[in-house]
């Protein structure tokens, strides 16, 4: 199985036509604190696809409804609100917070 990830908010940003030339993206996820031995980041390289089944289009809607409860105020449409989904190829994660301990 392929790991993939759902897009709701960059679908307006990446233009179906943008995507069909170059599927390529990179996602990165950062969490940032004062303190910077606490800064993050998640780094996803993968292949960008605009979701064209409807049942894989409502689960997504649905995930990040149940997730982010003020999208469901929002009406978004098959139509108007594409969803993108990326086949992540790889990640690259950096931060104090991925890091393991060693036991001695």
């Amino acid at each position: 199985m392929i790991p993939q990830t759902f897009c709701g908010k960059c679908g307006a940003r990446l233009s179906k036509r943008n995507i069909a030339e170059n599927p390529r993206v990179v996602l990165i996820i950062d969490h940032y604190e004062e303190e910077w031995s606490y800064l993050a980041y998640v780094l996803i390289h993968g292949q960008a696809h605009i979701v064209e089944d409807p049942n894989e289009y409502m689960l997504a809607q649905r995930n990040l409804r149940d997730k982010y409860p003020q999208y469901r105020a929002i009406v978004l449409s098959f139509e108007r609100n594409p969803m993108v989904r990326i086949e992540v190829a790889r990640v690259h994660a950096w931060g104090e917070r991925f890091r393991t301990s060693v036991l001695a």
